[in-house]
C-alpha cells in the first residue's frame, strides 16, 4: 500500500510538472493566477485533489 501511495504522489508531482507547463499556454480551463501564486507543493496537492479522489 506505501508503494502504491509512493507511485501515486509521484505520478502526481510528474503531473503537476506538465500543469506548470500547461498553465503558462492559453487554455481557457486552467486558473493561471492560482498556479502562480502558489507554490509547487500547493499545485502537486491541487493535481492530487483532481485526478485521485
Amino acid at each position: 500500500m506505501l508503494v502504491r501511495e509512493a507511485k501515486d504522489v509521484e505520478l502526481a508531482r510528474t503531473l503537476s510538472h506538465v500543469a506548470a507547463v500547461v498553465c503558462w499556454l492559453p487554455v481557457p480551463t486552467f486558473d493561471v493566477t492560482v498556479f502562480t501564486q502558489d507554490g509547487t507543493d500547493d499545485l502537486v496537492e491541487w493535481v492530487v485533489r483532481r485526478y485521485f479522489r
